[in-house]
């Protein structure tokens, strides 16, 4: 017995499945994934699962000829229901523009001249902003952390300054096959962050490397994930962001202050930047600057804004 599209579809899944399906016909978007529900085979029960759909047109025309359609298991297969449709829900937030940047000052610490901006992905959902601590760790576990580095770069490519642009791309992103289509929306001097998730393959380092001039890359939240100490080729031309839970206690901890002055003096000897993130007050500024720390960032300086300023003191 053949079962219809119709059939086989979470009633739930269906409506916004049948408008992504519209919108790719009317060329409105080209692609749009998605997680939705099949019903098995075999038991009948609802399985979730993965969508990707892109459409093929005609290349004279434009003319909408058909789908190319990818289902895959989630790797993430034991999550609630209830976080699943919040998937849903984030996902329908990056297929529809709802993603935005919200922009941080990074700093020259001795100067307080502003030289660049981290751009931040906010969740603009309905109007109100939503905390990344909301989606971000359930977009990390259902590994779409890859369509949030495409939209990243999208609004990237507008980029006018002042100063360079810093960017958060998962490992995924410079692994996967249309890395070259990411990379190529971002202005050249964007500081590429990777983030410390997850490892970088050796030939996501060799890539990443081979276009420092271009997009320096830098080892984000430094001193807490993968990051090799001994195995740092990879990141020159770019740097070191030295993670927030360590900078914010150099003041009150022995510990801390001697990881951070340990990671400033490794920079020094590769010939790589050194970035202090979370920088909070006044004496911990004086004290990343008394070891030689070059920049910061943090709240000391600026939150993140919707726009970036032009110079501190301004809102």
């Amino acid at each position: 017995m053949t079962l219809t599209f119709q059939e086989i579809t979470h009633p739930e899944d269906l409506r916004p499945d049948v408008n992504s399906v519209g919108d790719v016909m009317a060329r409105r978007t080209e692609s749009y994934t998605m997680f939705k529900r099949y019903r098995h085979g075999r038991t009948g029960a609802w399985v979730w699962m993965h969508l990707s759909v892109g459409g093929v047109f005609d290349p004279d025309s434009g003319e909408f000829l058909y789908f190319l359609s990818q289902i895959s298991r989630p790797v993430a297969k034991d999550l609630r229901d209830s976080q699943w449709r919040e998937i849903q829900e984030i996902q329908a937030g990056l297929n529809n523009n709802e993603f935005t940047l919200f922009y941080q000052p990074i700093v020259e610490i001795a100067t307080g001249r502003i030289v660049g901006f981290e751009g931040l992905g906010r969740w603009l959902r309905k109007g109100d902003v939503v905390s990344p601590g909301q989606w971000l760790p359930l977009l990390e576990l259902a590994e779409l952390t890859h369509e949030l580095s495409k939209v990243v770069a999208r609004i990237a490519a507008d980029w006018r300054g002042p100063g360079f642009l810093s960017v958060n791309i998962d490992p995924l992103s410079i692994d996967s096959p249309d890395w070259p289509d990411i990379a190529a929306l971002l202005p050249a001097g964007t500081h590429i962050e990777i983030t410390e998730i997850r490892e970088l393959s050796e030939a996501g380092k060799l890539l990443i490397s081979s276009s420092a001039d271009a997009l320096p890359p830098f080892a984000d939240d430094f001193g807490t994930g993968f990051s090799n100490y001994a195995q740092l080729e990879w990141l020159i031309g770019g740097g070191l962001k030295i993670d927030a839970s360590l900078v914010r206690d150099i003041v009150e901890s022995k510990r801390a202050r001697a990881v951070c002055a340990a990671i400033i003096q490794l920079a020094s000897a590769w010939g790589l930047e050194v970035i202090a993130e979370g920088v909070e007050a006044a004496e911990v500024a004086q004290a990343l600057q008394q070891m030689g720390c070059p920049y910061g960032q943090g709240y000391y300086w600026g939150k993140p804004l919707p726009e970036p300023i032009a110079q501190l003191g301004q809102t």
